[in-house]
């Protein structure tokens, strides 16, 4: 399971992350892993299994200030809708933006308006992004990576996964 990363947009974290969802999901439905995740799988269970820090096999160990859970990705999620919003009004009218100000932009995407795109991020921090991420200044991006559910379905029963791991039981 490969991935094309484009300018740098997901994290190792995150592919790592994606990965993981990704064989939750095919081991839930039965679906095929392939022959890469399961090669995966069967290295890092080895190495876990030999004492080996998990989150670092699995490739999931964050990096210092890296976002690790869903609530803080969405955050930066949330920075880079709102400098995607920044760069499309800021185009002239006549390609489809309101042509406003850098400035007027800004405040538009962090005042709170009932019924408007809403961000919930501080107009001093979209500035420095608006600085830091100079390749987010389009009102395009690629999208984030797909959801598969983080949880398991609620009619799910991991018994009877397990079942087909192991020995059968009497009267099976």
């Amino acid at each position: 399971m490969t991935r094309k990363k484009t300018m740098n947009v997901y994290s190792d974290l995150e592919l790592a992350q994606y990965r993981l969802r990704v064989i939750a999901h095919a081991l839930e439905t039965g679906s095929e892993l392939g022959v890469e995740n399961v090669r995966f799988l069967i290295d890092a269970l080895w190495r876990i299994g030999r004492g080996e820090d998990p989150t670092a096999v699995l490739g999931v160990k964050g990096k210092r200030g890296q976002r690790r859970t869903s609530k803080e990705q969405s955050r930066g999620d949330n920075v880079r809708y709102a400098l995607s919003f920044v760069a499309a009004v800021m185009r002239p009218e006549g390609e489809g933006g309101k042509g406003l100000s850098l400035d007027t932009a800004l405040e538009r995407a962090t005042t709170f308006l009932p019924g408007q795109a809403n961000f919930g991020i501080t107009e001093d921090t979209l500035r420095a992004a608006w600085t830091t991420y100079p390749e987010w200044r389009t009102p395009s991006f690629p999208r984030p990576l797909p959801t598969i559910p983080d949880r398991q379905p609620r009619d799910f029963d991991p018994k009877s996964r397990f079942r087909l791991l192991t020995t059968p039981e009497k009267g099976d």
